[in-house]
């Protein structure tokens, strides 16, 4: 038990060390949570005990920028250690997730909010990315987030009109993207640094990039 909680203990020391590290980033990338909406399930299912589902949101950023680290928010039906780690994947793809250009499995920190959806309490989680992942300015990329075990939701977010796209696990045809109009996205920020150029630009052009056309 004593080597278990020294384990434990250490982990969370280097994730810390690992976050302050990128600690000059900023949010190149966000959208905000709505704790009043229910999640979706996003999970890899691997022992076919969940629902087998996983969910991806579209974005685009103006600029060219280094994603360092990944947050998002969401709740569980199980106990948070059961349904970690998580694996964070990046597609390309316009209206649909099309090839998967990068994955990290993460083991990520979790916060709670404060806040509950239908009763079950929402986290935000940190990860820090192993290597950036590089966003091309206007091109559309596609960002899922699933939990390896367990019941996961990922919570919504409070931009309306959202832009996702849901599989039935692993080798799933993705669905839905521009079909749901009257939905919302998922909850999550990407923490980063623009390139030189757009470094330049005014906080206010550094603001709206956040809430650039999906």
């Amino acid at each position: 038990m004593k080597l278990a909680i020294f384990t434990s203990i250490v982990a969370s020391a280097l994730l810390a060390a690992a976050l302050n590290a990128h600690a000059g980033d900023s949010v190149v990338f966000e959208r905000f949570l709505d704790a009043e909406q229910s999640g979706r399930y996003s999970n890899t299912n691997p022992d076919g005990t969940t629902t087998p589902q996983q969910v991806a949101n579209r974005l685009r950023v103006p600029d060219a920028a280094s994603v360092t680290q990944v947050r998002w928010n969401g709740s569980f039906f199980t106990a948070p250690t059961l349904v970690r780690p998580f694996r964070v994947r990046f597609f390309d793809g316009e209206n649909l997730p099309n090839q998967m250009l990068a994955e990290y499995t993460v083991d990520p920190t979790l916060t709670s909010t404060g806040e509950f959806t239908t009763g079950r309490e929402v986290f935000e989680f940190a990860a820090v990315l192993d290597t950036p992942f590089l966003l091309q300015g206007g091109e559309r990329y596609w960002i899922s987030i699933v939990a390896e075990h367990g019941w996961f939701l990922w919570s919504r977010s409070q931009l309306f009109g959202g832009v996702v796209s849901i599989r039935a696990g692993d080798g799933g045809i993705w669905g839905g993207g521009d079909s749901f109009p009257n939905d919302r996205d998922c909850a999550f920020a990407l923490i980063g640094q623009f390139s030189a150029v757009a470094a330049e630009r005014t906080s206010v052009g550094q603001v709206k990039a956040r809430y650039q056309d999906r």
